[in-house]
C-alpha cells in the first residue's frame, strides 16, 4: 500500500494506492483513514 498527500484547492487529500484489496469492510475504510489521519497528524472532519 503506497499512501500519497497532495494539495488541492487548499485542501489536503491522500491518495492510496496498492496491488491488493484494502476496503472490503465498513470497518477497513474507518481504519484507514483513522491510520492516515494519524500518519498526517491532523484529525478527520
Amino acid at each position: 500500500m503506497k499512501i500519497e498527500t497532495h494539495i488541492i484547492n487548499n485542501t489536503r487529500i491522500a491518495e492510496v494506492t496498492s496491488d491488493n484489496i484494502i476496503i472490503e469492510s465498513i470497518e477497513d475504510g474507518v481504519q484507514l483513514l483513522a491510520y492516515v489521519c494519524a500518519q498526517s497528524g491532523r484529525r478527520f472532519e
